[in-house]
């Protein structure tokens, strides 16, 4: 407890003496709170034993929390002083200017401010387009296994449905291979022998490369075909799932 009393106490006299400058109100408070917790002061301060044990206690804690409020004013209404001087300070350069100068001051700040309203502009818009994105991708991305399950129950509904149109495709990665059509990424649709096939555009053989048989993906391509058990796409691209 005495350590503990000597270190509050010291640390109350170096606020005191950094406060000191900007408020010497907030300095004593410090000053009386680190007197009342370090023992030897208090001990002389209170040589007749008359202050009571609370007032042993409220004074310090007091002191310590009136302290930091009239330094936060003080700093505060320093900064206020600053920032006015500043004010005074342009105005006066401003009588100085011509109205050329003026005016020139006037259309790079009107400019300026077009220039953050067109930046912000543009970043809503780029936000509003993902998010459409990412809405249109939802609504239109369906499993390799519903899709297979699809033409395997009524290929004609789902040639209907399905065949030449853009769609998102999520699935799990069986392998990657390369025929007389291209590289290709078969995703894992259903039972035995059943399967997706998707042929990737010439621009995703670098990620193509890198995939590995179980990791979970989306192909965006055109549905092409149903032979033998399998879907096949064409110009796909490959893409992360969604979280």
């Amino acid at each position: 407890m005495i350590v503990l009393k000597w270190i509050f106490g010291i640390v109350c006299f170096l606020f005191a003496l950094i406060t000191f400058s900007s408020s010497i109100i907030a300095a004593f408070l410090f000053l009386i709170a680190g007197a009342f917790l370090i023992p030897p002061i208090f001990d002389k301060i209170n040589s007749g034993g008359k202050i009571n044990p609370t007032l042993k206690i409220g004074i310090p804690i007091l002191g310590f929390f009136a302290g930091f409020l009239i330094f936060g004013a003080s700093t505060s209404a320093e900064v206020d002083k600053s920032i006015a001087k500043i004010k005074v300070k342009q105005k006066e350069e401003n009588v100085n200017l011509t109205q050329e100068q003026k005016d020139s001051i006037k259309t790079i700040e009107r400019e300026r401010i077009s220039d953050s309203l067109k930046i912000a502009k543009i970043q809503n818009e780029a936000e509003l387009k993902l998010q459409n994105e990412i809405e249109n991708r939802k609504n239109n991305t369906i499993s390799a296994i519903d899709l297979h399950n699809f033409f395997d129950e009524n290929e004609v509904s789902a040639e209907i449905k399905f065949k030449g149109k853009k769609i998102y495709v999520e699935g799990v990665v069986e392998s990657v291979g390369k025929d007389s059509k291209g590289m290709s990424v078969s995703l894992k649709a259903s039972s035995f022998m059943t399967t997706l096939l998707g042929y990737v555009n010439d621009g995703e053989r670098d990620v193509i490369a890198n995939l590995k048989k179980g990791d979970r993906i989306t192909l965006y391509g055109f549905c092409d075909n149903f032979d033998w058990g399998i879907v096949t796409m064409k110009g796909c691209e490959v893409l992360e799932n969604l979280k």
